[in-house]
């Protein structure tokens, strides 16, 4: 979603606004939940207002998305920063402020923004 919104930097957290996610954005999202099951779509519309309303609420400051990976942190150790909208989902829940979003490894750096060069 963050590159759909032109967000795609780290730093570029603290820039949302629930304005920026316009009603296509929305009924794209809950006409697919609508098609795989129907059943969830109302539980699925209010967990997508609780995420836009927390994010819009938190962008303030220095909120980042995820810590800067640091080599030596240990693995179920929180980051420094804790101003951030996620976390590792094998973080300590102790640690935590109970604000981040546990977010899986394997899709944390997936949107991570690159260079590509076309050559004819």
């Amino acid at each position: 979603m963050r590159q759909l919104l032109g967000l795609p930097l780290n730093s570029d957290a603290v820039r949302f606004n629930r304005n920026l996610v316009g009603p296509e954005i929305t009924c794209f999202l809950l006409n697919r939940i609508k098609k795989l099951d129907p059943s969830e779509l109302e539980d699925a519309r209010l967990e997508w207002e609780k995420i836009i309303s927390t994010w819009d609420q938190r962008a303030s400051g220095d909120l980042v998305y995820a810590a800067t990976y640091n080599p030596f942190r240990r693995r179920n150790e929180s980051p420094a920063s804790t101003n951030r909208l996620m976390k590792s989902f094998e973080e300590k829940r102790s640690d935590d402020n109970n604000e981040c979003w546990p977010v899986l490894n394997s899709l944390r750096s997936v949107d991570v923004p690159c260079a590509c060069y076309l050559e004819d």
